[in-house]
């Protein structure tokens, strides 16, 4: 009897199997297709990421390709750095100081030449070079104050000695200290 069941059953079912065998075939061909669409964007990336390999390998002219818009994004003068982060910001100066901090954030501007510049009283007092190696670049130069009270600039200089940015800050004796 049980036998029977399984035929009736088989019967039974059958237009539901078809149908199923229908919609595993329709689903095979979208896996085909999703396939074959992830292998194309696989290749297009790999393509892609070996363009950009062969851009950078020395002696290429076209190496020199950054992603962002060349642009100085922070430039400020701090009395310290910690972690390539500037601990503060400042303005004036007037508490006794043995250093002087000049951060910049350098955007879009990997393997050019730069400087800081830095014066006193108009004077130049020294260089920093500063090559950036990737498209975000965070820097900082100093200088050693003593007691060279007076007017203190910073100037950022490309390669061209074209000036990008000019920083003053002015280092006031404090007498109540």
């Amino acid at each position: 009897m049980s036998i029977a069941y399984g035929i009736v059953a088989i019967l039974l079912y059958q237009p539901v199997l078809a149908q199923d065998d229908a919609y595993v075939e329709a689903l095979k061909q979208k896996v085909e297709k999703v396939n074959a669409s992830v292998n194309a964007t696989i290749k297009s990336l790999a393509d892609a990421l070996e363009s950009d390999q062969d851009e950078a390998k020395p002696g290429n002219k076209n190496n020199t390709k950054n992603p962002v818009e060349p642009e100085i994004a922070r430039a400020i003068f701090t009395t310290g750095v910690r972690d390539h982060e500037p601990v503060n910001e400042i303005n004036e100066l007037k508490k006794p100081r043995k250093l002087l901090f000049f951060f910049t954030e350098l955007m879009g501007m990997t393997n050019r030449q730069l400087e800081h510049r830095w014066y006193y009283e108009n004077e130049p007092v020294g260089v920093e070079l500063i090559q950036p190696k990737s498209p975000r670049w965070r820097v900082a130069s100093r200088v050693l104050l003593e007691d060279r009270f007076g007017m203190w600039a910073v100037e950022v200089v490309d390669e061209n000695g074209e000036v990008l940015l000019r920083k003053e800050i002015i280092y006031e004796h404090d007498k109540s200290v």
